[in-house]
């Protein structure tokens, strides 16, 4: 099985669900509602392809393969644990030390406030430069040392660097005012029949959605292409064009904004990878932030 393809977050509720035996007692050790505990163990069924656990008189039982994988997760989540003891040498709680970081307009959005509150509580005096980068700049800052971690829709595959799924969504549709609120359930030759906004990192860059589509012989129709995921609210008020974005962000604009949001029509999910230099090329401060930075993933409350 290959972890990395898989949200850091499931991995967790696996391995609480497998050591706890049952539903109640996982949900409150990993910090979450029978509800979502519920929800995050069903995307597991379906990525995996398989049942996972099974309800007995002794609670919640493991499938053959829940038992084969159960050890690969334990000790992939042990590693990331152990990161901890790497803090010695560096006391983030006085240090005045500057860190640059790549987000992506998602993580900025989700993630950033979780990750500041975090170092006003407990590390006021870090400094943070937060930058836009492509791609092949990620790749290059990293190697170089000029960017300390960062957040990819995509994993960075160079020797040196490691990467991880640190926050899986699913996909909804967004929509202002002017565009028609469809009924459920939203087909696809429902979605086919609007015009789209399409979201774009770079003039290089094809969207996983158009890909999706090309690849069943379909294609929508592209009122708008945007580069930016902050100006998005502003031109989804006066469009009758309607964007497909992560299930979080949907859910954060649609509270924030005066939009509709409804499921979409698409059954996989879209990662965020956190990618950063090899262990043993990292200092004790890089470490720590990676831990942070993974920590503020995982407290993301899940995409419902």
């Amino acid at each position: 099985m290959n972890l990395q393809s898989i949200d850091l977050n499931l991995l967790v509720v696996f391995d609480a669900i497998y050591g706890e035996g049952n539903m109640t007692r996982a949900a409150d050790k990993v910090g979450i509602s029978q509800s979502a505990m519920s929800h995050a163990l069903k995307r597991l069924r379906t990525l995996l392809n398989d049942e996972l656990f099974t309800r007995s008189a002794s609670g919640m039982s493991p499938t053959l393969h829940a038992q084969e994988m159960a050890q690969a997760v334990h000790e992939s989540l042990k590693n990331i644990a152990q990161l901890e003891s790497d803090r010695s040498g560096f006391d983030y709680s006085q240090s005045q030390r500057g860190f640059t970081i790549v987000l992506g307009d998602y993580g900025e959005t989700l993630i950033l406030p979780l990750l500041l509150d975090h170092l006003r509580t407990r590390a006021p005096n870090i400094k943070l430069e937060i930058i836009p980068a492509s791609h092949q700049q990620v790749k290059e800052g990293l190697l170089s040392g000029s960017i300390d971690i960062a957040l990819c829709n995509r994993p960075i595959d160079a020797p040196g660097l490691s990467s991880v799924n640190a926050l899986g969504d699913s996909l909804r549709c967004i929509m202002g005012r002017f565009a028609a609120h469809p009924q459920p359930p939203f087909t696809l030759d429902k979605y086919l029949d609007y015009d789209h906004i399409q979201l774009k990192l770079t003039h290089e860059d094809y969207p996983l959605i158009d890909q999706h589509l090309k690849q069943r012989g379909h294609q929508r129709s592209l009122a708008i292409t945007s580069y930016s995921l902050h100006a998005l609210p502003y031109v989804l008020q006066s469009s009758t064009a309607i964007c497909t974005v992560p299930a979080r962000l949907a859910r954060y604009y649609q509270q924030k904004f005066d939009l509709y949001s409804t499921d979409s029509p698409f059954d996989f999910e879209v990662p965020c990878f956190a990618v950063w230099r090899d262990q043993q090329t990292m200092d004790p401060g890089q470490t720590w932030l990676k831990q942070v930075l993974l920590d503020c993933c995982l407290s993301l409350a899940p995409a419902h």
